[in-house]
């Protein structure tokens, strides 16, 4: 007899939740939320301008990305290889910092050397950082 009254307030409780739920859905005082233009304009002005979108990507588009993605890569190697000879002390770090400041900012030397996910490359991060503070 207990599993059954349990099953019976398992029951009335569920009616009752989604009884509320419903008579308190009154969306017509819902607030919106996020802009507050509340339709879009028929006008072609700036913002809704569709002229230069495209449903699929053209092969001119591809083929940026692929030789920058190529060029990203060679950066990253050509900037880890410096920085493990600075490491390792076969060249001078000054001689390095200089060729990178011409190339490339604080963030950009950051991110290549992955200096969040890998500490071995701290080191030289913190002195380029350094190299760069002295020549500001």
């Amino acid at each position: 007899m207990r599993p059954l009254s349990a099953l019976y307030v398992a029951m009335a409780t569920g009616f009752l939740v989604t009884c509320d739920a419903t008579t308190n859905s009154d969306q017509s005082k819902t607030m919106l939320s996020g802009s507050p233009h509340y339709g879009r304009s028929l006008g072609t002005g700036h913002e809704y301008d569709a002229s230069g979108r495209f449903l699929r990507v053209h092969q001119e588009n591809e083929e940026e990305r692929v030789l920058e993605a190529i060029k990203n890569a060679m950066n990253k190697a050509e900037v880890k290889s410096a920085a493990k000879k600075i490491l390792k002390g076969k060249s001078e770090a000054n001689a390095v910092y200089k060729t990178w400041a011409e190339k490339y900012s604080k963030l950009q030397i950051g991110t290549l050397l992955n200096v969040g996910k890998k500490k071995q490359y701290e080191p030289v991060y913190n002195g380029y950082v350094a190299y760069m503070n002295a020549l500001s």
